[in-house]
């Protein structure tokens, strides 16, 4: 079963504060764990 993630990236558009930073922390390491074919990161599309 194929999983689908979607992500608001309104944060993108935002002067960059904490928040700001840890979502892109966030985002990129869940890219991270795509790239690498993690195991909880299996059926994402």
């Amino acid at each position: 079963m194929t999983r689908h993630w979607t992500i608001n990236g309104r944060f993108l558009a935002q002067p960059t504060t904490g928040v700001q930073r840890y979502a892109r922390e966030i985002v990129s390491a869940l890219d991270a764990l795509i790239v690498g074919q993690a195991p909880l990161a299996r059926d994402l599309t």
